[in-house]
């Protein structure tokens, strides 16, 4: 992320970050891609020591029900995290979610994991009020929101998946 400007502090000398996590659970999302998206998770909070880590399940809709707040003390149980889905896929509304339960505070990042094979990709309209890291699972067309400071980090989970 350096060349994109955005930096996630080392482990040993941060502030407290906060970040957000949208986890995608629309129909395109099978099993296995959301043990490889929680994994990467856990990967993120064992690297650091003082954190705050928001994490919710978006399809058609964000799923407030299923926020969740972890931090060094309470990482272990991101295992037992709980998802909802309706099948539907729109991760634009993870930012309306973020302006209106942020409301005078700011995350320091918001991951948004999901295939993206929805709205956002190629989005010219959507704003985000914090630099994204979009985690781009088996969409290596994917085109980032162009109104939105972020970096994509693509990675394959299936490879037959979607003629890839």
């Amino acid at each position: 992320g350096i060349a994109s400007n955005l930096i996630l502090p080392s482990a040993g000398r941060v502030p407290k970050m906060h970040i957000g996590v949208a986890v995608d659970t629309s129909g395109s999302i099978y099993d296995t891609e959301l043990h490889t998206m929680m994994n990467h998770l856990f990967t993120i909070l064992t690297q650091f020591k003082d954190f705050q880590v928001d994490v919710w399940c978006c399809g058609s809709e964000v799923y407030p029900e299923t926020f969740r707040t972890y931090t060094g003390q309470n990482k272990k149980e991101l295992a037992n995290f709980e998802f909802k889905s309706d099948g539907g896929n729109d991760m634009r509304e993870n930012f309306k979610f973020i302006r209106e339960k942020y409301r005078g505070d700011k995350l320091d990042v918001f991951i948004c994991m999901s295939d993206f094979y929805d709205p956002l990709d190629g989005d010219t309209e959507t704003t985000s009020p914090c630099p994204c890291i979009f985690m781009c699972l088996d969409h290596p067309d994917f085109t980032p929101p162009s109104k939105i400071k972020s970096v994509t980090y693509p990675f394959v989970v299936e490879k037959e998946k979607n003629g890839c």
